[in-house]
């Protein structure tokens, strides 16, 4: 790579890595997904009519690239869910190799460095998810991890409508693939023969591709620890930072107290003094939790910037908290905090 030029890797990492708005997570995914499904079924209301009286076969063409947005939603859960389990459990990486068809080069390690990223955000920019095999890989790679070999099987065999989600994933691919790459006769030919979608075979496709990812979804919030990036609650939200991370504080906080109190700390510190600095310690983040929460920002609307703000906020506690452990206690099981810290 020539001087100046740009990696898309690295690009695509400092879009969705090193940025705090970044969308790369399955909840975006989700969204995305029931966006597309909204406007399906919006405009189906509109325009559906408008086929009624026509010759048959009758169809609007811009109604079958829904399905290009339905797989592009699955492709951005996938990278999503594979960048956490990477930034979550490096080893993965080995586990993984299959899946991520492009090496890091020295150059490419290089250039990581240089912009202030990691190897596991330049690896989960560069995995490729444009099969329903790599899909479903990347789905049994997360679930493997923790010791789940069931779930995906049996969501792949649930029906929607009578029909197999298995069956449905794999037709949306082809289709996809069809439109992206392929102009045939079913896309220029007579009528008669073309290959189309209605709007109610868009909206059964949308809706089933909803169920199988929140099924997934729920699993991974069931098994996976409380620190694994990203986990939804059962609605399909966003977990709570704040909590978890409140409670790591304090479970930290007590580590140093105990210590303190049974003489193990190198340091000349009373249980006292130390309780005084958790006071004003959690005066202060309760301070700017407030402040950040009355903050009215362009367009949180739709992407709402707090509670990044808020998990830096703790996560800076976290780790402050982490190195004194580590230092002062000589402990090397101290929490590594979260994995997005600033």
């Amino acid at each position: 790579m020539t001087k100046g030029e740009h990696h898309h890797e690295i690009d695509f990492a400092k879009r969705y890595f090193a940025v705090e708005e970044s969308t790369l997570d399955a909840a975006s995914a989700l969204y995305r997904l029931e966006l597309l499904i909204d406007d399906a079924q919006t405009v189906a209301e509109h325009l559906q009519p408008l086929l009624q009286g026509q010759i048959a076969p009758a169809f609007f063409e811009f109604v079958s690239y829904y399905n290009v947005g339905f797989v592009t939603c699955l492709e951005w859960h996938a990278k999503s869910r594979l960048s956490d389990l990477i930034s979550y459990d490096p080893k993965q990486i080995i586990e993984l190799n299959k899946s991520i068809k492009n090496n890091v080069n020295t150059q490419l390690a290089v250039l990581t460095i240089t912009e202030g990223l990691t190897i596991p955000n330049v690896l989960g920019g560069s995995i490729r998810i444009s099969t329903f095999d790599a899909y479903i890989g990347a789905l049994k790679a997360l679930l493997k991890r923790f010791k789940d070999t069931e779930t995906l099987d049996k969501a792949l065999d649930a029906k929607y409508k009578g029909t197999q989600i298995r069956k449905i994933l794999v037709d949306l691919y082809e289709v996809r693939n069809s439109l992206v790459h392929e102009i045939d006769l079913s896309k220029i030919g007579h009528w008669n023969i073309r290959s189309y979608s209605t709007f109610q075979d868009v909206l059964d496709n949308g809706k089933a591709i909803e169920k199988f990812v929140k099924r997934i979804e729920r699993r991974l919030t069931q098994i996976a620890p409380e620190d694994f990036p990203n986990l939804l609650n059962s609605r399909g939200f966003p977990k709570d930072d704040v909590a978890r991370l409140a409670r790591e504080i304090r479970k930290l906080e007590k580590k140093i107290s105990d210590s303190i109190a049974s003489n193990n700390i190198y340091a000349d510190l009373s249980v006292e003094e130390w309780n005084k600095l958790i006071r004003k310690s959690r005066s202060y983040i309760r301070s700017h939790l407030t402040f950040i929460n009355g903050l009215y920002l362009p367009g949180q609307r739709y992407y709402d910037v707090r509670p990044y703000m808020k998990k830096t906020l703790l996560t800076q506690r976290v780790q402050y908290l982490n190195v004194i452990v580590k230092q002062l206690l000589g402990d090397s099981d101290a929490t590594d905090g979260d994995e997005a810290a600033p």
